[in-house]
């Protein structure tokens, strides 16, 4: 396979998202094949007192979000 094929095969590529929120949901490259077109988001971390392990969660956009965006009880607008 030469360059040329794979430039060509990157440009038609398209597969279920894995990791990332992609756009369209597929995994695609720019016209100069130097990035995927994703979806930026918000994490959060939470604290899961389950498995006692701090874990991100999305809080932006509201299409993709798993929890509120929330302030600690013990933040106080303006201080430092």
């Amino acid at each position: 396979m030469n360059k040329t094929d794979i430039r060509q095969g990157l440009v038609t590529l398209q597969m279920p998202e894995v990791i990332e929120h992609m756009k369209d949901d597929t995994i695609s490259f720019s016209k100069d094949y130097r990035e995927s077109q994703f979806d930026l988001w918000m994490e959060q971390l939470y604290y899961n007192a389950t498995i006692g392990e701090t874990r991100p969660t999305i809080v932006w956009p509201d299409i993709i979000k798993t929890a509120d965006f929330a302030l600690p009880d013990w933040y106080k607008p303006g201080s430092a």
